[in-house]
């Protein structure tokens, strides 16, 4: 069972990471590629805002008891439907989902490209995210 509490931690969670990674702003790959430790940091980050992300919308699809999603992008998928999230922000999320997969699973191939995209331009969909949230659990 889900705790409307626990979902506050898990914004939480979302606005500490993205604190953390905007301290690597402005992002540029090569200079992190010279401190592997500081890369190691912004990966782990970014992985850590985008689970978090997707741990938050799978509890608010279940709070809002909206059909129970077969994948992680499916449950930006449900919140766009009902209207929590617009269509923008719901396929910026589900492409974090994405490279939240890469950055698990494809260590020796992940583009680090994307990796500086992600600091450099994605981090105001998490914070997008927070509000759109907030404000549904405000309307409840």
């Amino acid at each position: 069972m889900v705790r409307p509490e626990n979902l506050g931690v898990k914004l939480e969670q979302i606005r500490h990471y993205g604190k953390l990674l905007a301290v690597f702003r402005p992002c540029d790959i090569q200079t992190l590629k010279r401190a592997p430790e500081r890369l190691a940091a912004c990966e782990r980050f970014a992985y850590l805002i985008c689970q978090s992300a997707i741990e938050a919308a799978e509890m608010l699809c279940k709070l809002l008891d909206l059909p129970r999603p077969d994948t992680m992008a499916e449950s930006f998928e449900q919140l766009r439907i009902a209207g929590v999230i617009d269509d923008h922000l719901c396929a910026s999320l589900v492409s974090m989902v994405g490279f939240r997969n890469a950055l698990s699973h494809a260590y020796d191939k992940f583009n680090h490209v994307v990796l500086e995209d992600v600091i450099n331009n994605k981090l105001e969909d998490f914070n997008r995210f927070i509000a759109a949230v907030s404000a549904k659990r405000s309307d409840e």
